[in-house]
């Protein structure tokens, strides 16, 4: 992800910039976040859905480090992830994290989430 104080002026064209698609505002550097951009049709499945399909990609999962629930992310979903997490042994190297809005300053602590 490239990082900008300015929001990147995106236009309708049809051959848009990939920058379009990786640029977050500097506040985000902390996340030292990562992104794959692949072509639609190349997706391992696609639902077919309105206003949009959704395409989805197989990720192994060594490429995944933690998963960081939301601060309102809803137990049903937190409970799913972590019964999918904790089900396969390739998983169990998977952190669990929740972020939390700290109470006295502005900013978003991430925690360990706590089963």
């Amino acid at each position: 992800v490239r990082y900008s104080k300015e929001r990147p002026k995106i236009s309708i064209q049809k051959n848009r910039s990939f920058e379009d698609f990786i640029t977050k505002g500097e506040d985000w550097r902390y996340e030292e976040e990562w992104r794959m951009l692949l072509p639609l049709e190349s997706c391992d499945h696609k639902i077919l859905d309105e206003p949009y399909d959704i395409h989805l990609y197989q990720v192994p999962f060594d490429a995944i480090e933690a998963v960081i629930f939301g601060e309102r992310s809803s137990l049903e979903v937190r409970s799913k992830v972590v019964k999918s997490i904790k089900s396969k042994s390739s998983t169990s190297h998977i952190k669990l994290l929740q972020a939390v809005i700290d109470r006295q300053e502005f900013r978003i602590n991430i925690n360990r989430y706590l089963i």
